[in-house]
């Protein structure tokens, strides 16, 4: 316990010493993050790179620890295993944060991280790390010839998750320790002093991180840091259970990691029912559902803390449970979760069609953005408050034009369907236009009824807000709405 003792410690003081310097370096050097589109909540630049100081407040005392002559390093040099297995961490995360930097400042693509992933991935798994034994419940599943796949599939999604999470200030952090705890419990429990040493200096360096990226975050982690959170939870949860017992194996740290698996598998999910690339950023994370409903940017954070702490818990208390026990505790987590899900609104905003799933929910949840938009304050407001349309209908692009307004979104290169024009009207006077070009060329009644009713919408508000206009009761510049000609309708 020394050790373990001795490399939280040291983790936590070189990180908190070394990033408010990455942070002025960044500064220095223009390296930070701008406010680019509604997905970013922050309103001024903030540098990144934080990662960088993550990274090597967790490598310095392991080298240490590793190198010299420690009771740590005498007993890695008594397992050949796992000697192969600090190298295989040592050389993955190397890579991992090398490609971090490069996309914190030369912005990769989506593909490029994949394909450096994948090559880590495999590389792990060929020095060892990897998922040969998945235990559910005392019953053991041997993966066989899908050790490979398996594991690089779990550390993609991993990587990926605590990357999607880092949405806002202290998120990614937060939710990252809550994942270690278990990890950490998990290796006393199994007496693997190497996994206890590994969890010390990660959640040591997450700490001292996080002194600098609560609210109000002077710095960010970056891809640098996520990606090498992801990386090192998922590796460190498959050696945490290298010499696990079946029962316990696997299962604690997936609920540890329950809420970012869970918001990754939902973009995954509403992306492709959505028709849109699997790696074009939106802003229907959890974190932005929670802030929609009214919750300020602490709040949201503090109640995924929360959450996190709930899977967490879970997570150990499944390593010391047996069968039915265990398995009701891992039910009422899910429905927890469940519950959850459906609170921020997921069942009922993913995109759907309603001849093919539910119409009621589909109605219902289109009469809540009716309400909205004519609840709205500007034509901008009204661009924001029509978006969850575009996952409703079957579009490939939707436009706004009202007076000299102009908003447009596509999700996509390819030729549409067909077109779509509605007039906007305002007090019997055509004002705007929605144009909508559609995926497929057979639309439903409903799809054409939906997309009347909300430019019928659109233009109550529009007059609505004219009428204040007119009565002086907002200033003049609140909108201009010019008389148009009717350009035709669906």
């Amino acid at each position: 316990m020394i050790s373990t003792s001795l490399a939280f410690i040291l983790a936590l003081v070189i990180t908190a010493v070394l990033t408010p310097i990455v942070r002025d370096f960044a500064l220095r050097r223009n390296l930070a993050a701008v406010p680019r589109s509604e997905r970013d909540v922050h309103v001024t630049p903030i540098p990144r790179l934080g990662g960088i100081a993550i990274a090597i407040g967790f490598m310095v005392p392991l080298v240490g620890l590793f190198v010299l002559d420690t009771g740590i390093s005498n007993f890695i040099q008594r397992d050949p295993e796992w000697l192969s297995y600090v190298i295989a961490l040592g050389g993955g995360s190397l890579a991992i944060v090398a490609i971090g930097i490069y996309d914190d400042l030369k912005n990769a693509n989506a593909y490029q991280k994949l394909f450096v992933q994948i090559l880590v991935a495999g590389f792990v798994w060929g020095l060892g790390v990897r998922i040969d034994v998945i235990g559910l419940f005392g019953v053991r599943f041997e993966t066989g010839v899908l050790s490979l796949p398996i594991t690089i599939a779990w550390i993609l999604v991993v990587i990926n998750a605590m990357n999607l999470i880092d949405g806002l200030d202290g998120l990614a952090s937060g939710v990252g320790f809550m994942a270690i705890l278990p990890n950490l419990i998990l290796a006393i429990y199994n007496q693997n002093v190497v996994m206890m040493v590994l969890m010390a200096a990660l959640g040591g360096a997450i700490l001292g991180f996080l002194i600098y990226n609560f609210r109000p975050a002077s710095i960010f982690m970056g891809d640098t840091g996520s990606m090498f959170l992801g990386f090192v939870l998922a590796t460190g949860s498959v050696l945490g259970n290298v010499k696990a017992s079946a029962t316990v194996s696997m299962i604690a740290p997936v609920l540890a990691l329950g809420l970012p698996i869970m918001d990754v598998l939902l973009a995954v999910f509403r992306r492709s029912m959505a028709g849109t690339p699997l790696f074009h950023a939106d802003n229907d994370h959890v974190h932005h559902r929670l802030m929609k409903r009214g919750l300020s940017h602490r709040q949201a954070v503090l109640v995924l803390y929360g959450v996190s702490f709930f899977l967490a818990a879970g997570a150990i208390g499944s390593v010391f449970m047996r069968g039915k026990m265990a398995a009701g505790l891992i039910l009422v987590l899910v429905v927890g979760l469940g519950l959850f899900i459906r609170r921020l609104g997921y069942l009922w905003a993913l995109p759907m069609i309603p001849p093919r799933v539910g119409a009621t929910a589909w109605n219902s949840h289109l009469g809540r953005v009716y309400a909205e938009v004519r609840q709205t304050d500007d034509v901008t407001a009204i661009w924001r408050a029509i978006q969850p349309v575009r996952r409703l209908l079957s579009v490939r692009s939707i436009e706004l034009a009202v007076g000299e307004e102009r908003f447009t979104w596509a999700s996509e290169k390819r030729l549409a369907a067909g077109t779509s024009r509605i007039d906007v009207l305002a007090d019997g006077k055509s004002v705007g236009e929605i144009v909508v070009e559609w995926r497929q060329r057979a639309r439903s009644e409903e799809e054409r009824k939906a997309l009347h009713q909300l430019g019928e919408a659109i233009g109550d508000a529009l007059a609505r807000m004219r009428s204040q206009v007119d009565d002086e009761k907002t200033p003049s510049n609140v909108i201009r709405l010019p008389q148009r000609v009717s350009t035709g309708s669906a």
